[in-house]
């Protein structure tokens, strides 16, 4: 039975919430999953909020007890990954990722100081101020050799007037300006997996999410078992375009827990 995992790695844009309204049911679900002393980590691939936000917007919305420890977002994937390997951040991205950055210990340079000192690493993510001097300074600085980093390649997100842009088209314009891939922390990187494993425990495992090509492909590559609710951005056409199958499928969260199919 679902109930018998031990650890629930969930999803929050089209599982939780859209738009950081409740889906219906997902919060009455995911309390009651803590009541019964399971272990819940929440997944994201949003890196324009810091851990801490993410607390208050889910304390915001009932989820009480949840602290920094049970959130791994792809900014904090983002900072864990460059700790060691650089100093001087160039970054595409808003407020949450360059929190993360900066608690990791890192610098974060402006477009000024970038240009003239150059970076050790470009971190790309969701930027709704994108514009052309900040692919410009990205593309130059990767061309210098500064380590090139994204933080998901997520073409687009759900929200109440459909979907929008995500950190994937931002992605796509710097990589093509620079003629270069990034390494990817996001899911579906086992990068991601890895830290919300670490921060979970050695039990029966299950992915939930939305996405077939992050959620739903990431836990397969790792062998977790996953469950697909159709809440979000995904159809069940992804998951037969790339071959997968998760144990579960389900309209959301709330009935994953009584008509999984």
């Amino acid at each position: 039975m679902i109930s018998d995992y031990d650890c629930y790695l969930l999803d929050m844009d089209g599982v939780i919430w859209i738009n950081g309204k409740e889906i219906p049911g997902s919060i009455e679900i995911v309390n009651h999953l803590h009541d019964m002393g399971k272990v819940i980590v929440f997944l994201t691939n949003n890196s324009t909020k810091s851990r801490d936000k993410y607390v208050e917007a889910l304390r915001e919305i009932g989820v009480s007890w949840v602290k920094r420890k049970n959130i791994v977002s792809s900014a904090y994937v983002a900072a864990r990954y460059l700790s060691d390997l650089a100093k001087r951040c160039y970054v595409v991205g808003e407020a949450g990722l360059v929190e993360e950055l900066r608690l990791a210990g890192l610098s974060v340079l402006n477009e000024s100081s970038a240009w003239s000192s150059g970076a050790d690493a470009v971190v790309v993510g969701m930027d709704r101020n994108f514009n052309y001097m900040k692919l410009w300074t990205a593309m130059k600085l990767i061309l210098e050799g500064s380590l090139y980093v994204a933080t998901n390649t997520d073409r687009n997100f759900p929200t109440e007037r459909g979907l929008a842009p995500g950190a994937g088209t931002m992605v796509a314009a710097v990589s093509s300006g620079a003629g270069m891939s990034p390494t990817v922390v996001g899911k579906p990187s086992e990068h991601m997996f890895y830290e919300a494993l670490r921060c979970g425990n050695d039990g029966k495992v299950l992915m939930i999410g939305d996405r077939a090509e992050t959620d739903i492909l990431g836990a397969t590559r790792m062998g977790i078992d996953s469950a697909f609710v159709l809440s979000g951005a995904g159809k069940i056409e992804d998951l037969k375009a790339l071959g997968l199958k998760p144990r579960y499928i389900a309209k959301d969260l709330r009935s994953l827990f009584h008509d999984f199919t």
